[in-house]
């Protein structure tokens, strides 16, 4: 069996029908006390007022020796319902009149009174009246249960009413706020109907936070696509850089013979006279000219991009770094990259080139199964140092020794082509700086990026 939760106005609902309760309880409690010694009081003092009056009525009586009449007033006033007994006797103890039973004693429910009959200020005699009262009992019995069953049905009607005020002025309305608040949600706020001011401020701070968590969602989208532009620019210039050392390589072979077929013409043309064979080596002069231009045009496309150095705050810029590339990198396995902070420090290097850089790092960092990495930036007295630490498996010793050589990988194949490091060591020396590897093992790898520092004559 499945135990299902209280709703929340069940029991807001029980905890105000219990409240309701009790405390109709207690003042039912005490109002029934005050009622009961009201009505007790009143029917006591209702005896002592009749009693009085027939001690006066008896003392007439007895000094014209009216006994008849005083026997029938007592009879007359035995057929209340409340009155059980009245005795009427002289200071010699003659009964002169009496009606109904003397009660006993151990009986709770009779109340006996006894009223002297003073003449002057002699006694000449008692009266006794006993009285009943259960029928007042039986009142406030009657009155305690109305009161409670009153008492019942407000705790009822209480629980209906909070339950459906509640259903209507805050679980609806709520209802309302989470639909509003959805990001998936296309309903405007000004389509709900009005919801009460509480509602409203909590509204209100929902949509600021709806705004800020779309806010922080666009950023990340952003990082992002900054991140993969990042990526597919790198990976084209290392594409570049492989197509260009090919292209170098192949225009520093074609170059020698091409200069050694223009040098054997030119010998050509000065030793043989024939025309004919002046006209041919000169065609193919001018074909080995053109070809030796073509290599020439080759080796400068190849080159390198050109570095434009500028002075910045490498603190400030590695921080926006990393902000782009937190993301990325978290989505790759990394869980946190602390950066230690030191004083502002300036150096002169070229911003995009230091970004390439670091995102290559992290990149080959995040492919060999890193968790935590760590910057420190270190000011030297000639440099500033960038040390980039991770804590994954390491470097094999089969490629330390051509560790920034072209082609040199330990990635499978299809998944790299080897001149990441290649391309960070001559971005590196382009800014006039250089990176090393410091150490690798089993409980990681450091590299260190030194950059040139910003004089302040230059400033």
């Amino acid at each position: 069996m499945v135990n299902r939760p209280l709703s929340l106005s069940y029991r807001l609902g029980m905890t105000l029908a219990t409240g309701l309760l009790l405390f109709g309880l207690m003042v039912g409690f005490a109002v029934y006390k005050g009622a009961s010694e009201m009505l007790y009081q009143s029917q006591h003092e209702r005896a002592i007022a009749l009693s009085r009056q027939l001690a006066t009525f008896s003392i007439d009586a007895v000094l014209v020796y009216d006994y008849a009449t005083l026997e029938r007033y007592t009879k007359q006033l035995g057929q209340d319902r409340d009155i059980v007994f009245i005795n009427i006797y002289r200071a010699d103890n003659e009964v002169l009149a009496q009606t109904g039973q003397r009660p006993d004693s151990k009986q709770s429910q009779f109340r006996l009174i006894s009223v002297p009959m003073l003449l002057g200020h002699s006694i000449i005699g008692h009266v006794e009246l006993a009285y009943d009262i259960s029928p007042t009992r039986s009142k406030l019995y009657t009155i305690g249960i109305i009161g409670f069953l009153t008492l019942t049905l407000m705790v009822i009607a209480a629980f209906w009413l909070q339950r459906n005020v509640l259903e209507r002025s805050v679980i609806r309305p709520v209802q309302r706020l989470a639909r509003l608040i959805s990001p998936l949600s296309a309903q405007d706020s000004n389509d709900l109907k009005p919801l009460p001011e509480e509602l409203q401020r909590l509204a209100s701070t929902f949509q600021e936070l709806r705004n800020e968590i779309q806010t922080h969602i666009n950023e990340r989208t952003k990082a992002e696509q900054l991140a993969r532009s990042a990526a597919i620019r790198l990976c084209r210039e290392q594409q570049l850089a492989s197509v260009g050392q090919m292209a170098a390589g192949l225009a520093h072979s074609l170059n020698t013979p091409l200069g050694n077929i223009r040098g054997y013409t030119q010998l050509a043309r000065e030793e043989l006279a024939d025309d004919q064979i002046d006209s041919y080596l000169v065609i193919i002069e001018e074909q080995a000219a053109v070809c030796s231009d073509v290599v020439k045009n080759l080796l400068v496309a190849v080159r390198p991009p050109e570095t434009h150095l500028s002075h910045f705050n490498l603190n400030t810029h590695i921080e926006k770094t990393l902000s782009l590339m937190r993301p990325v990198l978290q989505d790759r396995g990394v869980q946190d990259i602390k950066l230690q902070h030191i004083e502002t420090t300036l150096v002169n290097a070229d911003p995009t080139s230091l970004e390439q850089i670091i995102f290559n790092l992290f990149s080959n960092a995040a492919q060999a199964g890193a968790e935590h990495i760590n910057i420190s930036i270190k000011n030297n007295p000639l440099n500033i140092a960038i040390q980039i630490s991770d804590d994954g498996p390491g470097l094999p010793e089969a490629v330390l020794k051509k560790l920034f050589e072209a082609f040199n990988t330990t990635k499978a194949a299809g998944k790299g082509t080897g001149l990441g490091l290649n391309l960070c060591r001559s971005l590196a020396k382009n800014m006039g700086g250089e990176i090393t590897l410091l150490s690798t093992g089993d409980e990681g790898t450091t590299f260190e990026i030194t950059l040139q520092k910003a004089l302040e004559s230059t400033l």
